[in-house]
């Protein structure tokens, strides 16, 4: 038993009040999309994320209502499985056109950054889609090329998982200003947004809020 602390949504903070000098951190959400969960849409996660010396190293997102799920470590790379099919590895592919590229945005909330953004690419093909941990599969597995959420986006357990999954297959999971996520500071908040996908459409999304940010 290593002993290393778990921060949980569900979790007493009490519990991993000194998470930070610990030399590896699980960053545990135990129903991502609670609001999906409720309404039995389906698009809800379980997602259990490593963090070594403040970075996320290796994640899991497990989409039981889809019999889907999602694995990998900045090691090894990562792999979907889906139903009792055998586990697949998962490859980076850029889209043929970045200001088509496909993205993910969140079912219920919208912000005027957001807005902002979508205007600045009239010709991507927006879905809305439920749960964080959700969206990053599917960005993920390559269903989409992005996921995009400005604004406060969770805490760190709703990131770690998805961070350490993208970036074991080449992709890109970084805070709106471009800014990587770090899991050794005592603030959780994911107060500055996320924006997921693969290298190109990420950074044509960085580069359009930094440029739109008022």
């Amino acid at each position: 038993e290593y002993g290393w602390p778990v921060v949980a949504e569900e979790s007493n903070r009490e519990s991993y009040k000194n998470f930070v000098g610990a030399e590896a951190v699980f960053f545990v959400d135990p129903v991502d999309g609670t609001r999906e969960f409720v309404s039995k849409i389906g698009e809800f996660t379980i997602m259990i994320g490593l963090a070594e010396h403040g970075e996320a190293t290796a994640g899991v997102i497990l989409a039981p209502a889809k019999d889907r799920e999602v694995w990998g470590s900045v090691f090894e790379g990562a792999f979907e499985r889906r139903g009792s099919s055998a586990a697949k590895p998962l490859s980076l592919r850029e889209a043929d056109d970045v200001s088509r590229a496909r993205w993910l945005l969140s079912r219920t909330r919208s912000t005027p950054e957001l807005e902002m953004l979508i205007s600045m690419f009239p010709a991507a093909q927006i879905e809305r889609v439920g749960g964080s941990g959700y969206k990053a599969m599917l960005v993920a597995c390559g269903e989409a090329e992005a996921y995009v959420h400005p604004g406060r986006a969770g805490h760190r357990w709703d990131a770690c998982a998805p961070d350490a999954i993208l970036r074991s297959i080449g992709k890109r999971f970084t805070q709106t200003d471009g800014t990587v996520f770090r899991y050794d500071t005592p603030d959780i908040a994911n107060t500055k947004g996320v924006i997921a996908g693969t290298p190109a459409v990420h950074a044509a999304i960085v580069d359009a809020f930094l440029r739109g940010r008022p």
